[in-house]
């Protein structure tokens, strides 16, 4: 992942995406200082470093390995080994969260439980922003080499956000455009039946020229979305609003 994040059409377009929904620059933390923010499940801190501009910056994730990629290359110190189901910060202690394609991993034994810790630490009135996979029948090679327990669709996303007791505030597929191409690719995945011990992720730059062909098609998905939500694609993005108290006890 770290040799790839910074050059791949794919991670540089969600990155792009999370920092136009959730507008990072817009946010404020206490007493107008700059917003507190949480990279739950922060792999190797690519997303984490784009969001250090707008804010102090804290970075969980269960591989030792990440971490120490974070802090040693990223210069991330606020990085710690843990769970994102077992948050170790207190309640109400950041003003912005992103998660991304975390809650659905085999590693994550529970979405809902993850969920619940991550509004926790919101104060009220901070925001979440998710990318997850979508289409349970997207599902392929790919899920099984890095271990991708659960897709979703966004009516599932909406309940989870609820039951959580978050207020969801934009739910929108992204990678409309190359989703026949996806589908294709996965069930061709399917059909070669790779145990997950043998199996290869789509984690891999192409040649130049198509990468920048394909980060051109979704940065112009981004554009759309300023308007509207796509009604499908590979991905899920999702901003949640914590509650004020008074909305709450509503």
């Amino acid at each position: 992942m770290y040799t790839v994040e910074d050059r791949l059409w794919w991670y540089l377009g969600l990155r792009e995406h999370v920092l136009a929904l959730l507008r990072p620059a817009r946010a404020h933390g206490r007493d107008g200082a700059a917003p507190r923010i949480l990279d739950a499940g922060c792999g190797t801190g690519g997303m984490a470093a784009r969001l250090r501009p707008y804010g102090p910056v804290a970075g969980v994730d269960l591989a030792p390995f990440a971490v120490a990629i974070c802090r040693e290359r990223r210069g991330l110190d606020r990085t710690a080994v843990a769970s994102i189901t077992e948050l170790p910060f207190p309640d109400g202690a950041f003003d912005l969260a992103v998660s991304l394609d975390v809650i659905s991993d085999a590693g994550t034994g529970n979405d809902a439980r993850a969920l619940a810790e991550l509004a926790r630490v919101l104060r009220p009135g901070g925001r979440l922003c998710l990318n997850l996979p979508a289409y349970r029948w997207l599902a392929g090679e790919h899920d099984l080499a890095v271990e991708t327990k659960r897709r979703y669709t966004r009516a599932e996303v909406r309940a989870l956000l609820v039951a959580a007791g978050l207020v969801p505030e934009r739910l929108t597929y992204w990678n409309c455009a190359l989703l026949p191409a996806v589908a294709a690719a996965r069930a061709l995945s399917r059909r070669r039946g790779r145990r997950a011990a043998e199996a290869r992720s789509d984690i891999d730059v192409p040649p130049a020229p198509i990468n920048r062909l394909l980060l051109t098609l979704v940065r112009l998905e981004r554009r759309l979305l300023r308007r509207f939500d796509l009604p499908a694609g590979s991905s899920l993005l999702c901003v949640a609003r914590k509650p004020w108290s008074v909305e709450c006890r509503a």
